[in-house]
């Protein structure tokens, strides 16, 4: 019965309330956010510190309580080494919170400079316990949970809220079956915890 509920509640993902007192907004770019620290590569006056995020990150251990990255993780050429990255600064109990287009999506492939594709289990080779972790981990280090939400594109209603629970209380099931094939949704928010 509490899988029925949850697919009919709705879920939506909120960066206010992740905001701790240690935030980090990876790939800031036009959108640098209030009571984050600021990192980009590109000097455009947004960034608080200039970082190449293909390269070990200017923060110590255990640091941040929460890092954010928005549509940035589908540019990056070695996901590996800045999520081992993002695993590092944070602090235990930390959280890293990403979105990126869905691989279905129109978005993740119209634009030329995306070079990774990410579907609701993509991230599950990071978090300890999951299948893909046990078989595949790239090293040790791991989040203790992972938690989806599908942000739908501008199309709303019951229907797209029921399926977007069902896509992300039973990922494998909607994406190779039939509901997944005739769904799309625009991006997609993975919420890590260390």
């Amino acid at each position: 019965m509490n899988k029925l509920k949850q697919l009919f509640e709705k879920r939506n993902f909120s960066l206010e309330k992740q905001v701790k007192e240690t935030n980090i907004n990876l790939g800031c770019g036009q959108k640098p956010l209030d009571n984050f620290i600021n990192v980009d590569f590109y000097t455009i006056g947004n960034e608080d510190v200039k970082a190449d995020l293909e390269q070990p990150l200017p923060f110590e251990d255990a640091y941040a309580d929460l890092i954010y990255a928005d549509n940035v993780f589908e540019h990056i050429k070695n996901v590996l080494q800045l999520t081992k990255e993002c695993i590092r600064i944070l602090k235990p109990g930390g959280k890293l919170a990403i979105r990126v287009p869905y691989y279905k999506s129109r978005g993740a492939f119209i634009d030329p400079t995306h070079i990774n594709f990410y579907t609701l289990s993509s991230f599950d080779y990071f978090v300890k316990k999951t299948y893909f972790y046990n078989q595949y981990r790239f090293f040790d280090e791991g989040f203790s949970s992972i938690d989806c939400f599908i942000n739908p594109t501008k199309r709303k209603g019951f229907f797209r809220n029921m399926v977007s629970n069902y896509a992300t209380l039973a990922p494998h099931s909607f994406e190779t079956g039939l509901i997944g094939k005739f769904t799309d949704f625009s991006s997609v928010t993975f919420l890590l915890t260390k």
